[in-house]
This record gives C-alpha cells, structure tokens and sequence, in this order.
C-alpha cells in the first residue's frame, strides 16, 4: 500500500485489566489484504509519527481489522483517549513473520498483547 488508508474507529472493547481492542473499519470499496502476523502503522491523519500493532482479527473477515494496545505513552495513550468513530490513518500491513499453512504442527508461546498475531 503507498498511500495511508484511512480508517474509522467503529469500536472498542476492554481486553482484561489493562489493554483494549480497536475495530479499524475501511472506507466502503477498500481492499485490505493480509496475512496473519502481520502489523499495521497507525497514526493520526497529518501526523508523521504511527506506531506498530499487531493485527489480531482473521485475515478472513473483511471490511476491517483490529489491533490490541497495551496503555503506554503518545499515540497509545491518545488511542486509550477515543470514544469511536475518528479517523485513523494506516499503513500496511508490513512484516513477514506469518505463518506458513504448510507446515504439520506449530509451537507458539506469547504472553500479554504479544497475543493478537496469534489471534489472527
């Protein structure tokens, strides 16, 4: 992708005591393709400045993705800050660490938001 999509909030959930899920919806007509274990830069539109999160929905759902953040500082803080419904702009997805269907068997150990490659 060269040019930064950009995607609504279009939801948030609590993820036990300290992170929380964000719904990323694209823009109606909008293909978006990854893999899983791939990530995403996310940012506010007209600020250089994105941070990488994970995606942790199925690369089978289409129309949107999610991310779970773990509160922090700069954008993660100001992404803990939302009520739904801004515009975000992303980049991506990036990364070649996924998974490959052909193998047999697949050992994966993460912990904390470490997790939402996994989910994916």
């Amino acid at each position: 992708m060269t040019e930064p999509l950009r995607a609504v909030v279009s939801s948030m959930r609590d993820e036990g005591c300290d992170a929380k899920s964000f719904r990323l919806e694209w823009p109606e007509g909008a293909r978006f393709d990854f893999r899983p274990g791939q990530f995403l830069l996310v940012g506010f539109p007209g600020e250089k400045k994105k941070n990488a999160y994970s995606i942790g929905s199925s690369p089978l759902e289409t129309g949107y993705a999610e991310i779970t953040v773990a509160p922090g500082t700069g954008i993660s803080s100001r992404l803990f800050a939302l009520n739904g419904g801004e515009t975000l702009e992303i980049e991506g997805p990036r990364g070649t660490f996924t998974y490959d269907d052909g193998h047999r068997s697949a050992v994966l150990v993460s912990e904390g938001v470490g997790i939402t490659p996994f989910r994916s």
